[in-house]
């Protein structure tokens, strides 16, 4: 690929005012020999977003008229120049090399009018580090998860609970696999008592919290006297260990009282104690000794707490918990919480234990046996360490296989997520555990389809047209490093034979409809089988051609080809190669189309290309549906409108001609001709559906973003790996050691959905392991 970019003379046309209308096109560009991409910040359209720069490069500001731009760093000017006389004015700086992740302000001087704009100069990657400590701020909290699909979830301040899915044990009840997780240990509430007072130590006294890995969190707490910790260590089933330990012991006049807090839910659900729990939780407690009680759970199960210290047996509701995390989605905004009795000890300077365990009835009480797993750090990490470490939290055992969650706390196990996960591991030399997540779901291909969603034993959602072409490209990655996988057998076949078969069904037209328009060689999907796939309101309608769809096909056929020559794969893919630079490439925009809208059965050449600016053109680069130096140049410039630290907006900030509606009742959700949401809160159908793939940022696409700078400027790797070290910026705050689901579009790009998700982290280290030295 050619390694030149179009710098130097610009001239820019402002089409439209305000911050959606505004668009600027580049035009007679000479060609320059530059191998470093340059960086473009737009006023106003960028106002809106922190912009993630590497030091040292150059940034372009582009405004309407004549204006003063400069770049401030620690409360001193590092950079500025005026502009042109030029009728569109553009102002060059050089981004200041920083030694950490540091916020430079920019500053404007326009119309008499000072704005002012956000960039977050990066520094070389190897300096950046994250702490496995955090303050106990609001929606700081740690995640810990096991191979049989328990989990925690657990707030920084402790005894706080902000989300119906906080829990100090969701247990898994499905010995199959992964499913609906059961809220039954809530949490756990501490006081102290000296003489006749009694005092909560809450939040307010946690000093700090820490994720020690992804089965140990700890908090310190601090009161006038007293220093102390809590270690809570998930273990290997149903069971979780609270370990209390002194290292500055109050005095023998003081006593340790501790509530814990119960619930006997679905964690998709919540408690009204009015509705039936108000008796029965009371009549499923069994005091068996002085230290433990039982909590029938119904179905079998129960729930065992023990401890050394005596449990006393005072049963205690606590009404109209507040759930803020659903409140601000639209959803039931408390739940009620259950406490048996209270567990009281006099602290003397040794540890102390209280588990709790979810067992079947047949099952024997004891204590549930839970130790640390060792390996657990409170010193900074390179975020390439935590990340890979990260990938641990999401495996789970699926019958006799291994599976992946793609998110915590409320997702399961996704096609598409589950496979884009293998591609991580494969990437991190863990192709064994990639190619068993490969064959778990390649059981299930029946007409080229398998399952979108696993949830228990059911599988019968097959509603994606890329989860079958990401199981391909799994596999095509691990058997670059072991050519024998091809002959592993899932379902009594070899996974050679799978991967033919989903192929041919495409050719043919797969069981679930994606299919294939022979004339141009592209892939027809339905409208919510992409991983754009919100339905009912369809906050995306892409029904008709995606772009990434086609990228995953050629690769696809180029890997169907290296398993038989002979097939006509290679002039297929060829095919479909130059239809799609034929088809999505808009000239005036210097971009590619996102789709080709249609419905089933028009031709690929009859439907409509949308101009519609998203991040999935950049899968064309990255899997080479498209080379062409000069155009991949654009698309990258293009698509730095979507960059936000650590995630990548899923549609651009600017009006479209091509308008795609958002409806839900008979009424219109968004401007059609305006779609970008920069927020993703309220209610889901009307607020966050039609926001979720219209400009709220993705972790798990920034990566990639990475991966095609490096694919088109190979000269410049140093500026990709300092690009994902802007990733830190998003895991200073959330879940220590993880990525979050998404972010909101615009500034300040606070963390949205879920705490820590499976297809951001392992893209992360693929992305990451392409580009080392």
């Amino acid at each position: 690929m050619p390694n030149c970019f179009a710098s130097g003379q610009r001239e820019f046309d402002n089409a439209a005012s305000g911050t959606q209308g505004t668009r600027f096109e580049m035009k007679n560009v000479p060609p320059d020999n530059s191998d470093r991409l340059e960086f473009f910040w737009r006023w106003p359209e960028d106002a809106g977003r922190i912009a993630p720069v590497p030091g040292g490069a150059r940034l372009t500001v582009l405004a309407g008229e004549k204006f003063l731009a400069s770049l401030a760093g620690g409360g001193r000017p590092v950079a500025s120049q005026f502009s042109s006389l030029h009728r569109c004015e553009a102002v060059a700086l050089t981004v200041p090399e920083v030694g950490g992740l540091s916020e430079v302000a920019l500053e404007l001087q326009l119309c008499a009018q000072s704005h002012a704009g956000r960039i977050l100069a990066l520094p070389p990657a190897e300096r950046v580090e994250i702490s496995a400590v955090i303050p106990p701020v609001p929606g700081a909290h740690g995640i810990c998860a096991n191979l049989v699909g328990a989990a925690v979830q657990a707030r920084a301040a402790w005894g706080a609970l902000e989300s119906k899915y906080d829990a100090l044990l969701a247990a898994n009840l499905n010995e199959s696999g992964p499913d609906d997780r059961r809220v039954v240990f809530t949490r756990a509430r501490q006081w102290l008592r000296r003489g006749s007072e009694v005092s909560e130590v809450a939040g307010a006294a946690v000093e700090e919290f820490a994720v020690l890995s992804h089965r140990e969190l700890e908090w310190r707490f601090a009161v006038p006297g007293a220093r102390w910790s809590v270690r809570l260590t998930l273990g290997e089933g149903n069971d979780v260990c609270l370990t209390w330990h002194s290292w500055q012991a109050p005095d023998d006049d003081w006593e340790f009282i501790v509530r814990p807090d119960l619930e006997n839910r679905s964690f998709h659900g919540i408690t009204q104690a009015f509705r039936g729990p108000e008796h029965e939780f009371p009549a499923a407690v069994k005091v068996r000794d002085p230290g433990a009680f039982s909590f029938a759970m119904g179905g079998g199960w129960r729930l065992d707490m023990e401890s050394a210290a005596k449990f006393t047996h005072e049963p205690k509701w606590t009404y109209m918990v507040a759930l803020p995390f659903e409140a601000e989605r639209g959803l039931e905004p408390m739940t009620d919480v259950f406490s048996p009795g209270a567990f009281r000890w006099i602290p003397n300077g040794e540890s102390l234990q209280i588990s709790a365990a979810v067992r079947l009835l047949a099952e024997p009480s004891c204590a549930a046996r839970v130790v640390g797993i060792g390996n657990v750090t409170r010193a900074n990490v390179k975020v390439p360490v935590a990340l890979q470490s990260a990938l641990d939290l999401f495996l789970a055992r699926r019958d006799h296989g291994l599976t992946v969650i793609a998110g915590f706390p409320w997702f399961l196990d996704w096609g598409r997520d589950s496979l884009i996960f293998a591609r991580g591991l494969a990437a991190t030399g863990r192709e064994e555990e990639a190619l068993a997540i490969v064959k778990r779901f390649a059981v299930f291909e029946s007409g080229g389809s398998i399952p979108n969603l696993i949830r228990g034993n059911d599988v019968s959602n097959h509603e994606t047209s890329d989860a079958p072409l990401w199981l391909l490209l799994a596999l095509r990655d691990i058997t670059r490093l072991r050519p024998s996988a091809l002959n592993e057998t899932a379902g009594g076949r070899t996974l050679k034979a799978v991967a033919e078969a989903i192929v041919r069904a495409h050719v043919s037209r797969t069981e679930h409809g994606v299919r294939l328009d022979e004339e141009s060689g592209l892939l027809w999907s339905p409208a919510h089988y992409t991983w754009m796939d919100t339905d009912r309101p369809a906050g995306s309608p892409r029904e008709g051609y995606p772009i990434e769809i086609q990228a995953m096909w050629v690769a696809a056929l180029e890997f169907a080809h290296t398993l038989d020559a002979s097939a006509g794969w290679a002039a297929l893919a060829e095919k479909a190669r130059a239809s799609a630079a034929r088809l999505y490439w808009r000239e005036a925009d210097g971009f590619m189309a996102d789709c080709l809208h249609a419905p089933a059965g028009v031709r690929a050449e009859e439907a409509v290309a949308d101009d519609h600016l998203r991040p999935n053109q950049l899968f064309a680069i990255t899997l080479g549906l498209f080379s062409e130096g000069e155009k991949c140049r654009r698309i990258l410039t293009a698509c730095q409108s979507l960059l936000i630290p650590g995630a990548l907006r899923s549609l651009a900030a600017r009006t479209v001609q091509h308008p795609l509606p958002v409806e839900w009742n008979g009424r219109s959700l968004h401007d059609p001709h305006a779609p970008y949401h920069g927020q993703y809160a309220g209610p889901e159908e009307i607020s966050r559906k039609p926001a979720y793939h219209n400009g709220t940022a993705w972790t798990w696409l920034y990566p990639v973003y990475c991966e095609a700078l490096s694919c088109v400027y190979p000269a410049a790797r140093a500026d990709a790996q300092a690009m994902m070290g802007a990733s830190a910026w998003l895991m200073r705050t959330g879940c220590p050691g993880q990525l979050a689901e998404i972010a909101d579009g615009d500034a300040p790009h606070a963390l949205r959905g879920c705490g820590a998700q499976a297809w951001g982290a392992s893209e992360w280290v693929r992305v990451w392991a392409g580009l080392r030295p």
